[in-house]
């Protein structure tokens, strides 16, 4: 189970580090020409930077409970020791689709949408 813990942390810094470095390379680049991404300067350019920085708190966020409650599982007596590390991968390979989606819903509740 270190193992998976030490996969989790590693995973998730290369998430959120290479999320912070898309984030920051568009909002580097001049409006005009259109950033990294390709953005325009209008008002969904801050919409998209703050949907793809929260889907990826959101999937780490995921990813952290799937593992905590995996661990609590795999310390009870007769669970199955794979167990856990199946329903991580199941969530790190799901998490990507469902983590957009949970932070379109979380911005359009706040007000981002307009």
């Amino acid at each position: 189970m270190r193992f998976l813990v030490l996969a989790h942390v590693a995973w998730s810094a290369i998430v959120l580090i290479g999320t912070a470095a898309v984030i920051g390379l568009e909002q580097s680049t001049p409006c005009p020409p259109g950033g990294w991404l390709g953005l325009d300067c209008g008002p969904g350019r801050d919409l998209v930077l703050a949907l793809i920085g929260l889907s990826a708190v959101l999937y780490v966020v995921i990813l952290s409970v799937v593992l905590a409650w995996a661990t609590r599982v795999a310390r009870r007596a007769g669970a199955d020791p794979n167990g856990g590390r199946d329903w991580y991968l199941v969530a790190a390979l799901v998490g990507p689709v469902i983590a957009p989606l949970l932070a379109f819903t979380v911005l359009a509740g706040f007000g981002w949408l307009g």
